[in-house]
């Protein structure tokens, strides 16, 4: 819709883009819009290009402007329009603004649209039979609405989908199947998701659900001190969680007072620019915001950002591939154990139990050692598998080093219950005495780092208000589902009751808590909330020892592209033997007292 005044020969009405700025310098003037500027010399130059710019209405020509100008300096006023023109700080366009009748494209849409691109007609024209599908709280549809009053073009639909704190309800793209064709989803159309209206895990569904239909959506909230607008699009991630973990670790000004209504300054000019982005995305105007995936708004300062928004590693996303433990989980196919005994279990893992066995043999020979004594044939073995540990001739000052284990299996308690015992002999052997370092031993090397990880972790949330309430079915492998609901009616018995909340972590675990009246009763982690829950029953029949519910991963090569590995992790030696098992240790950044603490492991 604008081309060069030597295209035209003055032909189309000229129209000043609302950021061009004037000011006269001593040599001049001075020309600027929000990302270039230009300086003219000459006595006079600021007082004619101002008058210029004041003309460029949109309602009058090229030959019009000029004509307003004395006869003499029209041959200057018609090169410097062509410098403006050349330079997109002014547009010609086909029709002149509120001249179109009815039917005809907004003023002020053109006059944005003018911002980004040299044909606004076109990009006006690709808005029609679109729609704009807004998902989130009434009180931010109604902001959202009211600052697109006067932009929404003729043939564009805007689709209000109200949300309701609290209710479940499926992902938009599999809620409205059925429904009348104006609810359908049609090629181009953009989604907008206020992100506070979701708890964490709804919303990850919905991003899931429109990145698998290849809908294009932005995602707006505030994290920390800053309203952020975070797109997807052609196949490119855009996934909150990430964001939120990666601007929560870099926020350094004022910590979140809250969210919900949207009633500040910053507030406001971070609608006002959602629905700019939205109305550009839909026009096909990619490039309004430069290559930026998202604009963040300062609270305090008022200030305006582009980024380019990274994928975070180990985010439940799966949309890039996690930082794997620097030293590698042993072979890149090192095996996960299944949690029950399977006949389809592979010929690798009946190598794997082999190798175990031999080496607990070896570490319960009284002719060599004997380091060990595990037993499990005193112990009842229903409804849960159990062993009893304890390490023999490294006696501390109590006497010795002892656990017992219930788990899934007879096998896996006899197995989990050697290494809890091997991590703490372990650190007193190396006199380890660091508090903030954690210690994990493992069958495999991957299975060591997962229980280090796990040592680490809070034994209880924070805030509970975090969390949502739990589906199983929904967030969960369907093997540990069944394991999960297996322990519930198990251990149904124990005077287990209250509501079971989850989340998912920054480093791409979930956490599962079972909340009881007097505040959290349990908590357990996993690769699933099948696992995390399977965990937190685990622990309300074992006394300070870390049970892990093996992951329903293939190999830990696959487990550590969903899950961060701990930084800095260390391979700690075995003094006593060699073997399959391994030890490793790390001292996070900083971290809250272990809720596995080494030192309650019972002693006799």
């Amino acid at each position: 819709m604008s081309q060069s005044t030597e295209d035209t020969g003055h032909r189309g009405f000229v129209l000043a883009r609302s950021d061009v700025e004037v000011a006269g310098t001593d040599e001049g003037a001075w020309i600027g819009i929000s990302d270039s500027s230009f300086t003219v010399r000459g006595n006079g130059a600021h007082r004619l290009i101002r008058d210029l710019v004041a003309g460029c209405d949109g309602r009058a020509t090229v030959q019009d402007v000029l004509d307003r100008g004395p006869e003499q300096v029209r041959p200057v006023a018609d090169t410097l329009l062509k410098a403006l023109v050349r330079r997109r700080y002014v547009v010609l366009l086909d029709q002149p603004l509120g001249g179109g009748g009815a039917g005809s494209a907004p003023d002020p849409l053109i006059r944005q649209f003018a911002h980004w691109t040299e044909d606004s007609s076109a990009a006006v024209a690709r808005l029609s039979g679109k729609s704009l599908r807004l998902v989130g709280e009434p009180g931010w549809l109604e902001r959202v609405r009211s600052e697109l009053d006067g932009l929404v073009p003729p043939g564009l639909r805007v689709e209000d989908l109200p949300v309701t704190p609290g209710r479940t309800r499926a992902p938009l793209l599999d809620t409205y199947p059925g429904e009348p064709e104006s609810a359908s989803w049609q090629a181009g159309d953009v989604v907008a998701l206020q992100a506070d209206a979701f708890s964490a895990d709804e919303l990850a569904r919905e991003q899931k659900s429109l990145w698998n239909h290849g809908a294009p959506h932005c995602v707006a909230g505030r994290i920390g001190s800053r309203y952020w607008l975070l797109w997807s699009r052609d196949g490119g991630t855009g996934c909150w969680r990430c964001l939120r973990s990666l601007a929560l670790a870099a926020e350094v000004a004022a910590p979140d007072t809250g969210v919900g209504a949207l009633t500040d300054v910053a507030g406001h000019v971070s609608v006002a620019n959602l629905v700019r982005s939205l109305l550009a995305r839909a026009a096909g105007i990619d490039d309004a915001f430069g290559t930026a995936d998202a604009l963040s708004t300062d609270v305090h300062e008022l200030s305006v950002r582009t980024h380019t928004v990274v994928r975070r590693p180990g985010c439940a996303c799966r949309r890039t591939e996690s930082r794997k433990p620097r030293h590698g989980s042993g072979p890149a196919e090192a095996v996960i154990r299944r949690n029950f005994y399977a006949s389809d279990d592979s010929d690798r893992s009946d190598e794997h139990h082999a190798e175990i066995m031999g080496t607990l043999a070896s570490w319960t020979d009284e002719r060599v050692g004997p380091f060990l004594e595990i037993d499990r044939d005193t112990l009842p073995q229903v409804p849960l598998g159990a062993a009893y540990a304890r390490a023999l001739n490294l006696v501390d000052e109590h006497g010795g080093i002892a656990a017992t284990v219930r788990t899934l299996s007879s096998r896996e308690a006899y197995y989990q219950a050697a290494l809890n015992v091997l991590e703490v002999t372990s650190r007193h052997g190396a006199g380890e005495t660091d508090p903030t370092r954690y210690t994990g031993a493992g069958w495999t090397h991957g299975e060591a780092t997962y229980r280090a990880l796990l040592r680490s972790l809070p034994g209880a949330p924070s805030d509970p208000r975090t969390m949502a309430p739990l589906d199983l079915d929904d967030s969960s492998d369907g093997e540990c589902a069944r394991m999960a609901r297996y322990l519930e009616r198990r251990l149904g018995n124990r005077g287990i009751g209250g509501t079971w909340l989850g989340e998912h972590l920054g480093n791409g675990l979930c956490h599962a808590a079972l909340i009881a009246e007097g505040g959290p009763a349990v908590s357990g982690y996993g690769a699933c909330y099948g696992e995390a829950v399977a965990m937190a029953l685990l622990r309300t029949v074992n006394d300070g020892v870390l049970v892990h519910v093996n992951p329903h991963h293939t190999t830990w090569g696959d487990f550590w592209t969903q899950v961060t590995a701990p930084v800095g992790l260390e391979d700690v030696s075995l003094p006593f033997a060699q073997g399959p098992a391994r030890i490793v240790g790390f001292v996070p950044e900083s971290g809250a007292r272990r809720p596995y603490d080494l030192a309650e492991v019972s002693v006799p």
